[in-house]
């Protein structure tokens, strides 16, 4: 049987304020950033979350870093997204 282990928050938070971005470091292949993928074209990147809430929960994602995708993804991205 695998031993579930509770969300550590505090460590997440602290380590997305001092770590680059997973997202960039999967797009560039980084190890430390590794995530299964399930599809990838020039813009997008789809792979499974590393903490699902369902089974196959996936994560959708422009390749390009983007701060914040409110303000920063225009709506034809979005939509292409």
């Amino acid at each position: 049987m695998i031993e579930r282990v509770p969300f550590d928050l505090k460590a997440y938070v602290r380590g997305s304020e001092t770590r680059p971005c997973f997202i960039c470091g999967l797009v560039n292949n980084d190890p430390a950033c590794f995530h299964h993928r399930i599809f990838e074209d020039d813009e997008t990147i789809i792979f499974l979350s590393k903490y699902p809430t369902l089974p196959g929960y996936c994560l959708v994602s422009p390749r390009e870093h983007r701060e914040d995708l409110a303000r920063d993804i225009s709506t034809d991205e979005y939509l292409r997204l």
